[in-house]
């Protein structure tokens, strides 16, 4: 599902469907144009862009959905699988790779910003894009969760400069989501544990034992989150 729920998409001999998930009405079909079969695809918050990956041409390309045209292509080479997302405002794509870096593509505008990097082997294994669009978390094999500027005006953008490299876990690190309001960050590890982060401080709030590889944030207060593997943790700060 996509667009919190308001959307179903899925993808057949480089076919992608959209439907609408309340009504099951047909939204649009996307020939996507590749040398060979699709390795991941995403859809967009509003269902007007859809962003593809060619494993074995090593493209990621974006399209819009109606008419069905493409409308920017870039080259990435071992994309981290599942880490192909939009940001926020659908502006940017950004995804993850084995070499340890991430990319922010603007393809309206056909430009990348690379991030560089989480340690080799392994590189990137969850990526994560704040609601507001103005940071980006990465965590990877390397035990590391690092926290990204991905505003543009800001100097650590500029400079390609973590804004924080936090550390803590003792196994690789699967998986990372912001709370709804931005503040707080969770990462889920091969440890066993999920942590939880002051993003202003970088510092750790709460460490949860647990299955955690899955990770996501529940609706509920702003400064109430919710972990779900398979436990549910409540935090009140």
């Amino acid at each position: 599902m996509y667009g919190d729920g308001k959307w179903l998409a899925w993808e057949d001999s480089n076919v992608i469907t959209i439907e609408s998930a309340k009504n099951g009405d047909m939204i649009a079909k996307v020939a996507v144009k590749t040398p060979h079969e699709l390795s991941e695809f995403v859809l967009s918050s509003d269902a007007k862009w859809l962003a593809t990956y060619d494993q074995l041409a090593s493209e990621i390309g974006v399209w819009s959905v109606g008419p069905a045209t493409e409308t920017g292509h870039t080259k990435q080479f071992g994309m981290s699988r599942s880490t192909l997302r939009f940001a926020p405002d659908d502006s940017r794509v950004v995804w993850g790779a084995f070499d340890g870096s991430i990319t922010l593509f603007d393809y309206l505008n056909d430009t990348t910003k690379r991030f560089c990097c989480h340690r080799t082997p392994g590189g990137v294994d969850g990526i994560a894009v704040s609601n507001d669009g103005r940071w980006l978390a990465s965590v990877g094999e390397d035990q590391l969760l690092k926290l990204w500027s991905a505003d543009p005006k800001s100097q650590s953008y500029r400079s390609d400069t973590p804004v924080y490299t936090l550390s803590g876990h003792t196994g690789s690190v699967r998986s990372v989501a912001f709370s709804p309001n931005d503040n707080l960050i969770v990462s889920g590890s091969d440890d066993g544990t999920a942590t939880v982060w002051d993003r202003d401080k970088g510092a750790p709030v709460a460490d949860l034992v647990t299955l955690a590889q899955g990770l996501g944030w529940s609706p509920c207060r702003t400064r109430t989150a919710c972990s779900r593997r398979a436990t549910d943790w409540q935090l009140a700060r």
